[in-house]
């Protein structure tokens, strides 16, 4: 895919191309102190959707994002808010600035975001639902870890993950397909631990132990379901009017009851990333390009590991507001390796 290049003339010079594509809105694991502050000091758009979370869930989502401290950040229960919140100002920064969303879809939380901009939910109910989601997953007290690793492929990580499951260890198992060699592991501890020592042994090229509270998208998280389910059950989802791309099928959303049942599965299975980015790529044109509207450049990378010809984009990079007005031309960023999720 390559920028879109539907220029029309204004006056004596060239307008803007319109650029169109698909939105990526990365997870938990891409909050950061200082997260969207640009976004917010530029534009008004962004700083509206500050003030909706701030009056939605009555906390200080910018002090939250802007500030920290740290540790208070990283809580599952914080992190979850704070990266929805900046996820849905990149959006809203993009559609005041004209770029023409042609599909969606979000890893992990994300998913939230790709729903709200799909019009499946408005923004202060994909504030509510985000707000319960970290409460009930951080409220989770069975122990347990991730860890990504990259230099392996699909089977071989899970079937290291068989291999180090069992009595003695608990349980790990595939959880995030990131690329065709970078998937993250989710399970009890020693579990995690073994499958990484035997992953080592296998080869893998890097072993990242994630920093989280507990192992997301694992059976460890089956506690959270019933409570979840009855949220989601509860939630008013209209039919989308784009396509949403899901994380548990790796396929477009077929309406409403689809969404639910995916939301609650998410919280036990896999985010199937690799297919989310193949099944973007497949349905949009040659002029479209993968937007990754949030204050990170994980998706990004990722996207470029799975499909290296695909055009790119990140909002982490206030340039690409010059970019997206036409003051300096669209680049694609370096591809890099990135573990995180």
């Amino acid at each position: 895919m390559s920028a879109a290049t539907h220029d029309e003339p204004v006056g004596d010079r060239v307008a803007v191309p319109r650029l169109a594509g698909g939105l990526m809105f990365p997870g938990q694991g891409s909050q950061r102190i200082g997260m969207g502050r640009w976004m917010e000091r530029t534009s008004p758009a962004a700083a509206e959707v500050f003030d909706v979370a701030a009056e939605v869930l009555g906390r200080d989502v910018r002090a939250l994002c802007f500030t920290g401290p740290a540790r208070e950040l990283t809580l599952t229960r914080n992190a979850q808010v704070a990266v929805f919140t900046v996820n849905a100002a990149a959006a809203a920064v993009l559609a005041v600035e004209g770029f023409e969303a042609r599909l969606a879809m979000g890893h992990s939380v994300g998913e939230l975001n790709a729903l709200v901009a799909a019009g499946v939910l408005p923004l202060a109910d994909g504030l509510r639902l985000v707000a319960a989601r970290g409460e009930i997953m951080g409220r989770i007290a069975v122990p347990g870890t991730m860890a990504a690793i990259v230099g392996l492929d699909q089977d071989a990580v899970r079937e290291l993950c068989a291999a180090a499951s069992g009595d003695a260890t608990g349980d790990v198992v595939p959880a995030l397909l990131n690329g065709p060699q970078n998937v993250v592991v989710s399970g009890d501890v020693a579990a995690v631990e073994r499958c990484t020592e035997l992953a080592v042994e296998a080869g893998a090229r890097a072993i990242t132990k994630l920093v989280v509270s507990g192992a997301f998208h694992s059976p460890l998280m089956a506690a959270a379901v019933a409570e979840w389910a009855e949220v989601v059950a509860a939630a008013p989802l209209r039919e989308p009017r784009m396509p949403v791309v899901l994380n548990t099928t790796g396929a477009v959303a077929t309406g409403a009851d689809d969404v639910r049942r995916a939301l609650v599965d998410q919280l036990t299975g896999p985010v199937r990333w690799i297919e989310d980015v193949r099944a973007a790529t497949a349905l949009l044109g040659d002029g479209d390009l993968l937007m990754e509207a949030g204050d990170s450049k994980v998706l990004t990378t990722l996207a470029r590991g799975i499909e290296p010809d695909a055009a790119t984009m990140t909002m982490h990079d206030p340039k690409t507001l010059r970019r997206l007005r036409g003051e300096t031309p669209a680049r694609q960023p370096r591809p890099q390796l990135a573990a995180r999720w």
